[in-house]
């Protein structure tokens, strides 16, 4: 099933959720692993890991056989102690009125830093619902629910004693599931499903020193990837009818946690990182088993994005050192020039944020440097001539939902942590979003920062 405006991918089962930083990654190398088959005609295979950036070592094949990630059990939290959250999800406290027009500060606290991503989204098609997540000032996880015209809810409470922001998926209809760092140093997550939440946070794994990410690339399988603390990426899977997969330890010795995206095709998964004391952007492939590093060029400060248009193609966009924002279109098929990086320009201060409509679009956003949110699109293989001003004053990098045919609509946080949005009409063969937007005030009292996306 295709969703004509899904925010992450043309198919309904393409989602994940965007993370950023809240310290720029100087001196960090970029590490990407990518599942099945990308060309490596560009990239310099780098030699197996020993004695790694981080002080951990390695058996030769990038697998780190001394750190285990375990799995463990569900888990009650007390409620918080602010916020008056529960851990049923049962709790709202709304702070401020929805559907008014916000009050937009001067001065984003983005300015001299790349903007944090404290909102994670995650949708389906039937009935069309996104969920939008969020850490609470309280510490529990908030979350709130649209169809793309109106709130389906006021804010709710998951509860929780948590300490980063959450990372959030969808395997199918009716059904989300979220995850987030404790307090505690596990993994926590919790399920959506029917209509109704889990009464009790389960734990998924210990001995982390990064937030989870998870990603649906699928209708079979929801991928979540962290941090290990000997820096090692570790992976977990999710199939419908057989549940969890144990850990599995992939090596790598990142000194930035993962980022997880949908590689080019089916069931290929783009994994994305930094490590040791350079700056140029890394991938690997899988060919019946997962491969070492490779390197394939970049200066970036922060986190990338990824997505894919085509089972062709994949793109990663980041901000550079100098603030302009560059990305790299990965081909199964491309030589030198075709996988280059390419220069998109502008001038920024948050991750970038892509949107993806189907085979022939694809729109990119980010917060500009005058706290005002920015964005381009790409129709067949040309590129809007220049940055589209849509206004605002963002104090985290932007969330997109379109559960709605030709409607998008993105979210961000005030000053003080409260949740606004506007939203546009999109046609697919006009570059500029039209008719937005009237910005709109929808509430909270979210936290502002998360856990640094750099480990240096």
């Amino acid at each position: 099933m295709v969703s004509s405006w899904n925010s992450c991918c043309a198919s309904r089962h393409h989602r994940h959720s965007g993370r950023s930083v809240w310290e720029p990654v100087s001196s960090a190398e970029l590490l990407v692993k990518v599942l099945h088959t990308l060309s490596l005609s560009r990239f310099r295979t780098l030699t197996p890991f020993s004695n790694s950036s981080d002080g951990s070592s390695t058996d030769g094949s990038g697998n780190e056989p001394k750190e285990t990630v375990t799995q463990g059990k569900p888990t009650t939290f007390p409620n918080p102690s602010a916020g008056g959250g529960s851990n049923s999800g049962g709790s709202s406290t709304p702070t401020s009125p929805s559907g008014t027009s916000p009050t937009f500060e001067s001065t984003s606290i983005c300015q001299g830093n790349i903007c944090p991503s404290v909102l994670s989204v995650a949708q389906y098609a039937s009935p069309p619902t996104a969920f939008l997540f969020g850490l609470g000032q309280d510490n529990a996880v908030w979350y709130r629910a649209t169809n793309g015209e109106k709130w389906l809810s006021d804010w709710e409470s998951l509860g929780g004693d948590m300490i980063s922001q959450p990372s959030a998926a969808s395997l199918d209809n009716n059904m989300v599931d979220v995850f987030v760092y404790a307090r505690n140093n596990t993994i926590q997550t919790k399920r959506y499903y029917n209509g109704k939440w889990n009464d009790t946070w389960s734990e998924l794994g210990k001995a982390i020193t990064s937030p989870p990410y998870a990603v649906a690339c699928g209708d079979q399988q929801m991928d979540v990837v962290i941090r290990g603390t000997s820096g090692g990426l570790h992976r977990i899977y999710y199939k419908p009818y057989a549940g969890w997969s144990g850990w599995e330890n992939h090596g790598g010795g990142l000194s930035s946690y993962p980022v997880v995206g949908c590689g080019p095709g089916p069931w290929r998964l783009a994994v994305l990182g930094y490590r040791g004391t350079a700056q140029p952007l890394f991938t690997s492939t899988w060919l019946g088993a997962w491969t070492g590093w490779v390197e394939a060029g970049g200066n970036f400060r922060g986190q990338l994005a990824i997505a894919s248009r085509t089972t062709e193609e994949s793109l990663v966009f980041g901000i550079t050192v100098n603030r302009t924002m560059e990305y790299y279109n990965w081909t199964k098929t491309g030589d030198d020039e075709t996988n280059k990086l390419i220069d998109l320009g502008g001038s920024f201060q948050s991750t970038p944020v892509v949107f993806v409509a189907g085979a022939d679009r694809l729109d990119v956003l980010a917060v500009g440097r005058d706290d005002r949110l920015k964005h381009r699109a790409l129709i067949g293989q040309t590129w809007a001539e220049e940055w589209q001003d849509l206004g605002g004053a963002f104090n985290s990098t932007p969330a997109v939902v379109s559960v709605v045919p030709g409607k998008v609509s993105v979210y961000g946080l005030g000053v003080d942590g409260a949740l606004f949005h506007g939203t546009w009409k999109v046609q697919a063969r006009e570059f500029e979003w039209k008719d937005g937007p009237d910005w709109l005030a929808d509430g909270g009292e979210l936290s502002l920062t998360g856990m640094k996306f750099s480990g240096v």
